[in-house]
């Protein structure tokens, strides 16, 4: 309808400032049509807003990516819910409230979300930590970026956020199966496991993960050192 189409097209001319094609680069120009279109409900719209905002007024900025966030926007789901546990963004930190928006994210199969949802719920429920963690691996293709023009600039500060709480380098490929990988290898969370874990390394490795490369020359190595009477060193 009509109604419906004011404000895509207000998000089509934000993302034309935004990424400068065929009008000049300018994020103040792109926040004022953002805007247009995040006051009619454009979820995407507010998302994109709150974050091109947030640098300059944070609460602003978190005010939209909540309302995009109550609009079921797994994205802003994530990042809410990250900005709850580190306190980042003009917000109480809030550890449970930040795992319970991570959770809204993971349970509409957002990868990153089902990854850093395990990863923080795992000493304190290994089981249901193991199971996210496990959702995230068998998910290879990653179509989880809705915003597909603004991919780059939300994968930064989602990865940025990630890393930091997680203490995993979140950005590489292959980190979910690497982690389940290390998991099984180490019997944290589940029986030890060194061939399932070297199934999940090998699929790690295929996607480009350089720690299961070397978690597997690691594998190898021992396995070499235990062949020659060497004992193992794991």
């Amino acid at each position: 309808s009509v109604k419906e189409e004011i404000p895509y097209g207000y998000k089509q001319l934000g993302d034309l400032y935004l990424e400068g094609l065929g009008v000049e680069d300018e994020q103040e120009e792109a926040a004022k049509w953002f805007k247009k279109a995040a006051e009619q409900g454009d979820k995407g719209a507010q998302l994109i807003l709150g974050l091109i905002i947030s640098n300059e007024d944070q609460e602003e900025g978190i005010k939209w990516i909540r309302k995009a966030a109550e609009q079921e926007d797994r994205v802003a789901q994530l990042i809410f819910g990250i900005n709850y546990i580190s306190g980042a963004i003009e917000v109480e930190e809030d550890r449970e409230e930040g795992i319970k928006w991570i959770k809204k994210a993971a349970e509409q199969e957002y990868k990153e979300a089902e990854l850093l949802l395990g990863l923080l719920i795992l000493e304190e429920d290994r089981e249901e930590g193991i199971k996210w963690i496990k959702k995230a691996a068998e998910q290879v293709d990653d179509k989880n970026y809705e915003y597909k023009s603004k991919e780059s600039m939300l994968q930064e500060m989602i990865m940025k956020e990630m890393q930091s709480l997680a203490g995993l380098d979140i950005s590489a490929p292959g980190t979910a199966q690497c982690t389940l990988g290390n998991l099984y290898y180490q019997g944290i969370g589940v029986k030890q496991d060194e061939e399932e874990a070297i199934k999940w390394f090998e699929k790690a490795k295929e996607l480009g993960n350089t720690v299961a490369q070397q978690s597997l020359v690691n594998i190898r190595m021992l396995k070499t050192y235990k062949n020659l009477g060497w004992g193992s060193f794991r």
